[in-house]
């Protein structure tokens, strides 16, 4: 098909994660459906179920081994487990080729590990193109450089966010066949329904408390331990922290955390929220956004933080140099130091006129360069 495509979005589950999950939702909604027509297909039901619903799109329940669903960290500690899991892969990559030869797509689309493994596996039983798009940033080189080994005769394209992984991805897998596309937000969304006095007044803050904000799956890559640690050299201000442990080792990290708050004696000055439906009031309601994260692609939460004329500060990994161009639009500190994200945290909290400078830069730089409206077109031509 010259110029369109029928896409099958595919993914092992169609659960909201996090970002990833809710990037996907946007792109398909903004895509030109009389052109790209598009389904979704996924082995575990969720929240994306009915959010491709409600926007017309077919969806389709599969069925995959259970062991499809377990964490990449207990596969690779356990060599009977992961024979286990290689064995199922050949058995969901089955059931999504039959799915394919049924409603014949012309692309298999896939944006986690797991559905590009299994796309790659259904590719020996169906002709349709395959694309992957790579947004997870905690994956092992070597697992990376074999997925792409084992890709460069069956995957037709590949995007990536950054740069960064641009460029290191050139030496795995043809350059003409990786196209970027940055992560993106359609900022008229991206708005608060309740006023800042209102919001900090529920979290038991008044309107002179310094307040900062993270968010994200709470997982040891986040670095929230580091900037647990950072917090003890900040002498004013409260942190709270959003977002909700995905797997067992996750309910470690979340426990060691906490047990980090108390040893340091800071119960009063941080607060873990959970999941959390009213992100941008928080955002709206806060002073500064941190992202303290060990390894990142783009991080929507700093998009929206950028989005709603907030400060940010993140760690210098992955794509998050792409988004804020710093120091104008945020700073950018290096990763796993927490004295020198401290000192970040004090300067921008001792300097109102940065705060505001850095506030308004951040919001054009989203709404002029980061706008789904602006770069669909760049998603098309990857699908076309």
């Amino acid at each position: 098909m010259v110029g369109s495509s029928r896409i099958l979005v595919f993914n092992d589950t169609a659960v909201i994660n996090g970002g990833a999950e809710r990037s996907v939702l946007l792109m398909v909604r903004n895509l030109d459906q009389t052109r790209f027509p598009t389904d979704f297909a996924a082995f575990q039901g969720g929240a994306m179920v009915s959010e491709m619903e409600s926007r017309d799109v077919q969806t389709y329940g599969l069925k995959a081994p259970s062991i499809i669903f377990e964490p990449r960290s207990r596969l690779l500690c356990h060599p009977y487990r992961a024979a286990r899991f290689c064995q199922a892969l050949m058995s969901a990559g089955y059931t999504l080729a039959q799915h394919v030869r049924k409603t014949q797509p012309d692309l298999v689309y896939t944006f986690s590990m797991k559905g590009h493994l299994v796309s790659l596996a259904s590719g020996a039983w169906h002709n349709a193109a395959i694309a992957w798009d790579l947004r997870e940033a905690d994956v092992p080189r070597w697992f990376l450089a074999s997925l792409l080994t084992l890709g460069r005769r069956r995957v037709a394209a590949i995007s990536v966010q950054s740069h960064e992984t641009q460029a290191q991805l050139q030496c795995l897998f043809p350059r003409e066949r990786i196209m970027r596309l940055p992560n993106c937000l359609a900022p008229e969304e991206v708005t608060a329904n309740q006023s800042r006095l209102s919001v900090r007044g529920q979290l038991g803050l008044d309107d002179r408390t310094f307040l900062i904000i993270s968010a994200g799956r709470i997982t040891s890559r986040k670095g929230f331990h580091h900037l647990i640690e950072a917090m003890q050299s900040v002498p004013q201000g409260h942190l709270i922290i959003c977002g909700a442990p995905a797997y067992g080792e996750d309910e470690a990290y979340l426990d060691f955390c906490r047990m980090q708050i108390r040893l340091r004696h800071l119960e009063q000055r941080i607060s873990f929220l959970g999941a959390r439906q009213d992100v941008f009031n928080l955002l709206a309601a806060s002073d500064l956004a941190v992202l303290p994260s060990q390894s990142e692609e783009q991080s929507r939460f700093i998009m929206e933080a950028m989005c709603l004329g907030v400060p940010v500060i993140a760690t210098d990994v992955g794509g998050m140099r792409d988004i804020l161009n710093p120091p104008h639009a945020g700073w950018i500190v290096p990763p796993d130091q927490p004295e020198v994200l401290a000192r970040a945290i004090r300067q921008i909290q001792a300097d109102d006129a940065t705060r505001k400078e850095l506030g308004i830069s951040a919001a054009s730089r989203i709404r002029t360069t980061f706008n789904i409206k602006d770069q669909i077109h760049n998603r098309e031509a990857f699908f076309s």
